[in-house]
């Protein structure tokens, strides 16, 4: 009756890893409550509430019982009739056009999704009960216990599918981070070729000592040029001096 509890428990993240922690380990069934006479009123109404069970049946996977709650106050008995005979739910909605005039898209939807949820309502056990009164619950009990024996022979083994899946994918996992690990570990330990970097200093190195040698010969060339130029202006000057005089 709490606003947002069924939708916070069964499709948030820590509802289903309450269900599955649950459903592991014990026999686990869900129990829908309905409000009878809401759904006895309104076919359009019993409509969501029926969609709203399949969707919760479908996400947790598990057992699931309908309990019409408040029957001291109305039975069950016309949703308990809808679930069983779709024309007698289709004749529900008609009487329901008529009394507003006209057929609506949620009437349309509604005739749709009751076929669509045929099938369902096979598989689901409804029983009235009265949370006030104590009316029903031996009904409620016996419901459960069937949905027990559905858990063992049915939901069981897929949790044991699914859990053994999920831990064959997590050992594949291991051994996959593991695989990366050793092969990281043996090419840090091997030797490594000259990175780029240590290449570069290589050949800024050689570059260094080409550059000196080149400035050596600059240098040597260059004495060579200032001693040629020398004599030959020496000898030039000797050339220039007038002769001794004559005695």
């Amino acid at each position: 009756d709490t606003p947002g509890q069924i939708e916070a428990f069964t499709w948030s993240a820590s509802g289903n890893i309450i269900t599955d922690a649950l459903a592991s380990t014990l026999p686990t069934v869900i129990i829908y409550v309905i409000d009878t006479p809401r759904c006895a009123e309104n076919a359009l109404t019993f409509s969501s509430n029926m969609l709203h069970a399949c969707s919760i049946l479908y996400k947790t996977r598990l057992p699931m019982v309908l309990a019409f709650n408040k029957a001291d106050v109305q039975s069950a008995e016309r949703p308990r009739a809808w679930m069983a005979d779709y024309l007698t739910f289709d004749a529900a909605l008609t009487a329901s056009d008529e009394s507003s005039g006209g057929g609506t898209f949620a009437s349309s939807f509604a005739r749709s999704l009751a076929l669509a949820l045929d099938e369902f309502y096979h598989h689901l056990s409804p029983v009235e009960v009265s949370a006030l009164t104590g009316e029903g619950f031996p009904d409620l009990l016996s419901a459960i216990d069937h949905a027990r024996s559905e858990y063992y022979a049915y939901y069981k083994p897929e949790l044991d599918r699914r859990r053994a899946s999920r831990d064959s994918q997590r050992a594949a996992n291991q051994e996959e981070q593991l695989r990366k690990f050793r092969n990281d570990r043996d090419s840090d330990q091997a030797p490594r070729p000259a990175s780029r970097s240590t290449a570069n200093a290589a050949l800024h190195s050689n570059a260094d000592v080409n550059s000196d040698e080149d400035s050596e010969m600059e240098r040597a060339l260059l004495e060579e040029f200032k001693e040629s130029f020398a004599l030959k202006k020496s000898t030039a000057a000797q050339q220039r001096t007038p002769s001794s005089r004559r005695t």
